[in-house]
């Protein structure tokens, strides 16, 4: 029996890699999502909570947060930004709507303040990713997925990998905003642990254990047509023109209703004429 196409939310289709692998129509499953962003829009997760799937997720910004807590009220969705060490820490929030750049890296901040664009400093709370998981990780992890613009390495470096093993980790790969490689400072962390290259997609980078061959094999090709999938953006606009031709049948409906209305009216306003007529005519 054919499925609907799958709906990818995801920026550069990574939920689409990550379904032909692990198959979330099949199975339940849960993730560990650090730097979460928006429930929805470039969401590497949207497409498996539809699925029922559940997850942490792990986001700094405060309305992003928000959102998330809103929109997914069965995760966990943290306030926190990720590191090596618990502490205090300044978050650079980038001033446009989408902030994706926002980042805890200074180095990153000021670069793009000589570009002319001014990125707002906030306090956030510093937890590790083997804090998070001691605290809401029950079970087996099927997916990690960072995007930290500039800060994975200190991502990696707070976890305990003898005991938290996804299945699958999705890094964000190149300096933010550029195409320029930046796995070499973080890489040997994953491969130390058991992890093995899988793919690049021209911004992430896909790995899985050594041991789950055929899971390495899924996740080796980038989305394709043979995927079956369509772009959220698309999925949205077909979406939006089925209310708007719903509103407009609504509207018919409507219009329909006051014509016979009206005509009703119309018919017994001309009988009540007739009737006068006829009347006034037997007076005469």
């Amino acid at each position: 029996m054919s499925r609907d196409p799958f709906v990818s939310y995801a920026q550069n289709q990574e939920d689409v890699v990550l379904a032909r692998a692990l198959r979330p129509d099949d199975r339940g499953g849960f993730w560990v999502d650090v730097g979460a962003g928006d429930p929805v829009l470039d969401s590497v997760t949207a497409a498996f909570a539809e699925r029922g799937w559940r997850g942490v997720n792990v986001e700094p910004l405060p309305f992003e947060h928000e959102r998330l807590c809103a929109a997914r009220p069965a995760d966990t969705n943290l306030r926190v930004a990720l590191g090596a060490t618990a502490r205090l820490g300044t978050l650079f929030v980038e001033p446009a709507e989408n902030r994706g750049a926002s980042t805890m890296v200074p180095e990153l901040a000021e670069r793009y303040r000589t570009d002319g664009e001014e990125f707002t400093p906030i306090e956030v709370p510093i937890s590790t990713l083997a804090r998070v998981v001691a605290g809401h990780v029950a079970g087996p992890v099927d997916f990690l997925k960072v995007d930290v613009e500039g800060f994975e390495r200190e991502v990696l470096a707070g976890a305990d990998w003898s005991s938290f093993r996804p299945r699958v980790v999705v890094m964000e790969a190149t300096v933010p905003k550029s195409d320029e490689p930046a796995h070499e400072g973080w890489e040997p962390m994953l491969l130390e642990v058991g992890y093995r290259f899988a793919m690049f997609d021209g911004l992430n980078r896909f790995y899985a254990h050594a041991d789950e061959p055929a899971l390495l094999q899924r996740l080796a090709i980038p989305a394709n047509v043979l995927d079956d999938f369509v772009p959220y953006a698309w999925a949205h606009q077909v979406d939006q023109a089925q209310q708007r031709a719903h509103s407009l049948e609504d509207a018919l409906t409507v219009l329909g209703d006051q014509l016979n209305a009206a005509q009703l009216r119309t018919a017994r306003a001309l009988a009540e004429t007739h009737r006068v007529r006829a009347e006034l005519h037997a007076l005469r």
